[in-house]
């Protein structure tokens, strides 16, 4: 028996609860996120010296992550005659 057995088994209990689905799921989209930011889009290696730069980089980085999302969540809508829809045309696809 472990001596914070008492804490182990109600943190299972937890875990079984359905509350804690929600919380870990929302949890999972948020690191998920800042995992791409680290390294995909290379936030952990800081490319300038000083504060305010590194801010300002870290900002951008977040900036442009946050604009490709919502470019994804954008339905693809029917072009208009006449009208170009580069969603609809393949602009996006081609110049990423």
């Amino acid at each position: 028996m472990h001596c914070h057995q008492d804490v182990i088994d109600e943190a299972g209990e937890y875990k079984k609860a359905e509350r804690f689905g929600g919380i870990y799921n929302r949890r999972a989209l948020v690191e998920r996120k800042l995992s791409e930011l680290l390294w995909k889009h290379r936030l952990k290696f800081r490319r300038y010296i000083g504060a305010t730069k590194r801010q300002q980089q870290a900002t951008w980085t977040a900036t442009v992550a946050n604009l490709k999302r919502l470019w994804k969540l954008v339905p693809e809508m029917p072009a208009e005659e006449g009208a170009g829809n580069l969603k609809t045309k393949g602009y996006h696809r081609a110049h990423q």
